[in-house]
C-alpha cells in the first residue's frame, strides 16, 4: 500500500507499506503541501533502503551479525541499548565519541575507549567486511599511561623472608635475579598482583643461588 496522508487534529500524518515494511509517523506540519513532500521523501528513502542494503542496515542488525559470528560480547549490552535501530550510515566517528561520554560520564579515557569506542567500531567494521556498510575509524580519547615501578631487591628479600607460600618466594627470587619478568610484561603484571596480595608468615628458609649472582633465601616448609 503506497503512503497516504491523514490528519490528527491540525497535524498531517502518513502511513503505508513499502517493500513489506510498514511506515507510519507524523509530518509535524499542518500544511498539506509540506506534508506531501515529507511523505514522498519517506517513501523514496524506504525504496532506496530496500534496494541498497547499506542504507537500511541498523546498528541492532549489525550487532546481531557480530554476535552470530561468535565475537566477544563483552561491553555490548550498553552500546546496543544506546544505538538500537539507528542506521549505521548515520553513525559517525564523532557520534561514537559522544556516545562513549554519555554511556560512561564518570569514567576515564581508557574506559571510554575500551568499553564504548572499541566494541562499537568492531561491530560496524564486522558488517563492513560483508559489504553491508563502509568501514569506520574512530579517534580514541587520550589516556595517560601509568609507569609501573619495579620492586627493589630489598623488597624481594623482605617478601621471601615472610611470604607464606614458599613457591612464590622462590619464583620472586628467580625472576628478579634473572630478569625474566622484564621480557614478559604480562607476566610481571600477574605476578605483582599475586605478590601484593600474598599472606605473610614465617617459615624455615632454604638457600637459592644463581650462577654469577647473589644468594637469596626462599621459605619452604
Amino acid at each position: 500500500m503506497p503512503i497516504t496522508l491523514y490528519r490528527r487534529g491540525k497535524i498531517w500524518h502518513y502511513r503505508g507499506t513499502i517493500a513489506g515494511r510498514r511506515l507510519r509517523g507524523s509530518t509535524k506540519t499542518a500544511s498539506k503541501e509540506t506534508a506531501q513532500r515529507i511523505a514522498a521523501d519517506k517513501e523514496q528513502h524506504a525504496w532506496k533502503g530496500h534496494l541498497d542494503p547499506q542504507s537500511a542496515l541498523t546498528f541492532a542488525q549489525a550487532a546481531m551479525l557480530y554476535r552470530r559470528a561468535e565475537k566477544s560480547d563483552r561491553f555490548l549490552r550498553k552500546i546496543e541499548d544506546y544505538w538500537r535501530d539507528t542506521p549505521v550510515k548515520a553513525i559517525t566517528p564523532g557520534a561514537i565519541r559522544q556516545a562513549a561520554i554519555a554511556l560512561y560520564p564518570n569514567a576515564g579515557p581508557a574506559t571510554r575507549n575500551r568499553q564504548a569506542i572499541v566494541p562499537t567500531q568492531a561491530i560496524i567494521n564486522h558488517a563492513a567486511e560483508g559489504d553491508l556498510c563502509p568501514h569506520i575509524k574512530v579517534k580514541r580519547f587520550k589516556a595517560e599511561r601509568k609507569e609501573k615501578v619495579p620492586v627493589t631487591w630489598g623488597w624481594v628479600q623482605a617478601f621471601m623472608a615472610n611470604v607464606k607460600k614458599p613457591n612464590l618466594a622462590a619464583l620472586a627470587c628467580f625472576m628478579y635475579l634473572t630478569g625474566a619478568v622484564s621480557r614478559r610484561p604480562w607476566l610481571y603484571n600477574g605476578l605483582m598482583w599475586i605478590f601484593r596480595r600474598a599472606r605473610f608468615s614465617f617459615a624455615q628458609p632454604v638457600t637459592v643461588t644463581t650462577v654469577g649472582g647473589p644468594t637469596c633465601q626462599a621459605s619452604y616448609s
